[in-house]
């Protein structure tokens, strides 16, 4: 049975016959003397797990380390048997070395760390970016809407049909109806006196004036021809305007006051709204004026009993 130990100095596994336990070998890598290690075989003695690696090393130790030859010489001095000619490939090779793991500290310089404040601060960013994109989104959709129907910014032509409803129901243009087209911006600092809009000669220099200085302040105004149309109504810029319709044939009844916000409303523009309006029906509206347009009016119908 072979014995089997490893070189102090070059820690190569060797393996000789159990003949030779107790001689001194030679390391046939390093050349290092050695002692065999070991004690005599006994009969008890199990049977070598690689049964030809025994028979060769048996082969090798009785042909050369016991009478020379070609194989390993002794030496008679000292007793020590020599390794010429032994091949290492009989023996078990050297045993596997396994390379240590690399460490914790060193597996770790090749990953891409992230502070935690840094995922905070991403788990924070996105929302705030996904709001801010939100509120942009809709701020340009309605900026879309309300341009729409605003309109462009350049000047607009507008139309106005009057009619009003006989006492008998049917439907009958109103001619010779006042018509008055201003800004929605608020009580102007500098009112008119419009009581002239509904007593002048529709023709006269006076009526003439105040169209003219309705004009200068974005506004129109006019009145129906017998048809209950005025036509060209010119406005210098779209936007929302309140439109006022005076009936010059069609009163109000006696009990039929016009309305606060009515007054109030007017009252933005004229200084005298109640005698501007006197007993006559009237209506007052308001509209997104978005270009040329015609503007259909019924006022017989409106502020009745």
């Amino acid at each position: 049975m072979p014995v089997r130990f490893i070189c102090p100095a070059c820690n190569q596994l060797l393996g000789v016959s159990s003949r030779k336990i107790g001689a001194e070998v030679s390391c046939p890598k390093c050349r290092t003397a050695l002692i065999v290690p070991g004690e005599a075989p006994t009969a008890e003695a199990g049977p070598f797990e690689r049964p030809e690696v025994e028979k060769a090393i048996d082969s090798l130790a009785g042909a050369g380390l016991e009478g020379g030859g070609a194989g390993p010489t002794s030496e008679a001095a000292g007793g020590s048997v020599g390794w010429e000619g032994f091949d290492p490939a009989i023996a078990p090779t050297a045993a596997p070395r396994v390379e240590p793991r690399a460490s914790f500290r060193e597996a770790s310089r090749e990953r891409v760390t992230v502070p935690r404040w840094a995922i905070y601060v991403q788990a924070g960013v996105l929302p705030a970016v996904a709001i801010v994109f939100f509120l942009a989104g809709y701020w340009i959709g309605s900026g879309s809407s309300g341009e729409g129907a605003r309109g462009t910014s350049g000047p607009a032509v507008v139309d106005v049909v009057v009619d009003y409803r006989s006492p008998e129901g049917q439907t009958r243009p109103e001619g010779d109806a006042i018509v008055v087209l201003w800004p929605d911006a608020g009580p102007n600092p500098e009112r008119m006196a419009g009581a002239a809009l509904r007593t002048a000669d529709p023709a006269s220099p006076e009526m003439k004036s105040l169209v003219e200085a309705l004009g200068r302040r974005g506004s129109a105004a006019g009145r129906t021809d017998a048809q209950g149309k005025i036509g060209g109504l010119r406005l210098p810029e779209a936007g929302t305007f309140r439109l006022l319709v005076i009936s010059t044939r069609v009163q109000r009844e006696a009990d039929e006051e016009p309305r606060p916000e009515d007054l109030q409303g007017i009252g933005g523009l004229f200084r005298d709204p109640l005698e501007l309006i006197g007993r006559q029906k009237y209506r007052l509206s308001v509209h997104e004026i978005n270009g040329d347009t015609t503007l259909p009016i019924q006022i017989g119908d409106l502020r009745s009993k």
